[in-house]
């Protein structure tokens, strides 16, 4: 769940970078409808991880940004710290 929230959350940092870019009308609906979804999955996925893994989990999301996603070795190195802090490996 919590590699699922990162990607869907990488997605929504991408998209909300593409709404600066030069877009018809229709592509820009598209992408309006496609943050919006976004927006909405990731929400629903914050409330099912304090759900099934407490505040405390929450609270570390909470605090994930965009510089997470700059590389591979970030990414990965808070994925395990993640892992790690919720005692799933």
């Amino acid at each position: 769940m919590i590699t699922d929230f990162l990607r869907n959350l990488n997605f929504l940092y991408v998209a909300k970078k593409a709404e600066k870019e030069k877009l018809s009308e229709k592509n820009r609906k598209l992408l309006a409808t496609l943050i919006e979804t976004g927006e909405t999955d990731v929400q629903d996925k914050k409330k099912l991880i304090e759900r099934d893994m407490g505040p405390m989990a929450l609270s570390l999301i909470n605090c994930i940004d965009e510089p997470v996603f700059k590389t591979p070795e970030i990414f990965f190195s808070v994925v395990l710290d993640l892992w790690k802090n919720f005692k799933l490996i």
